[in-house]
């Protein structure tokens, strides 16, 4: 009875010991995941490619060097629906602050929604910015409507025929019909580089989208109205009264095309390889 007594025991033991050991294992690989900064998920809706639903590896300095006239850069792709939904929270307050800052929207220097054409929209926004930038927002907030860029155009008094000269420039110069075609030139053999901002994208450690850079510092910041302009307005030497301006009535946009959706996540969440 002793022996059977020491030999259940010691099993009991070994037990114990087994699945204390499995739970560190499992603690170690969940802090792993975590670490990595790679999350993954899938928005069938939308793109049907991979989002991640991370924030940056790098965190991003909240110690901005103030300037008279912040220059503000806000790196998305053009399809990722949280791109689109800090796109449609900053699109007042651009309208606001005017000519107190420099602001312009840049490209992550790959795509992850080629399938819906997001190189294609991509190039189009690019060169409505650099030859029609005062129709440019005029342009995003009707795109950011229901992703129909010919309505957007419509609304802005531009034609495909505008902007024919500027693509096939830009196409040309940064090989970017050649790169959607070759495959082989895919980052993980999915998402064809993008290459416009390719320079400002190693500068700043661009990982995805979206990522906005205030005076070449990347930035957190909340993604409704009211954050964005106090994120930039703690950017100014001197702040211009424009920056006490209320934005409450705009919400916190949710991810995806549409302004009548709101309550989206204010941070956090993006899309990134």
């Amino acid at each position: 009875m002793e022996e059977n007594e020491y030999l259940s025991k010691n099993k009991t033991n070994k037990l114990k010991i087994w699945q204390i050991s499995t739970g560190i294992l499992a603690i170690l690989l969940i802090a792993a995941v975590i670490t990595s900064g790679f999350r993954f998920g899938t928005d069938e809706s939308i793109t049907g490619n991979v989002v991640a639903d991370s924030t940056p590896e790098q965190t991003p300095s909240q110690e901005i060097t103030k300037t008279d006239k912040p220059n503000v850069e806000l790196f998305i792709m053009s399809y990722c629906p949280y791109g689109t939904q800090i796109e449609k929270g900053i699109i007042p307050v651009i309208k606001a602050l005017g000519n107190n800052i420099d602001f312009e929207i840049k490209f992550v220097n790959y795509a992850m929604h080629p399938s819906v054409g997001e190189v294609e929209e991509n190039l189009r926004e690019y060169c409505i910015q650099k030859d029609y930038k005062e129709k440019y927002l005029t342009y995003l907030g009707k795109f950011l409507e229901d992703n129909n860029y010919e309505d957007a155009l419509n609304a802005a008094g531009l034609s495909e025929t505008d902007l024919k000269d500027c693509e096939e420039e830009t196409d040309k110069e940064f090989d970017i019909t050649k790169n959607l075609e070759d495959e082989s030139s895919w980052y993980n053999g999915r998402f064809p580089p993008f290459m416009i901002h390719n320079v400002e994208n190693q500068k700043y450690g661009i990982r995805g989208s979206p990522t906005l850079v205030i005076n070449g510092e990347q930035v957190n910041s909340g993604r409704d109205a009211t954050s964005l302009l106090n994120t930039i307005c703690g950017t100014f030497t001197t702040a211009p009264s424009e920056c006490d301006t209320d934005m409450s009535s705009f919400g916190t946009p949710a991810p995806g095309f549409g302004f009548e959706t709101q309550g989206g996540s204010a941070t956090a969440a993006g899309c990134v390889v």
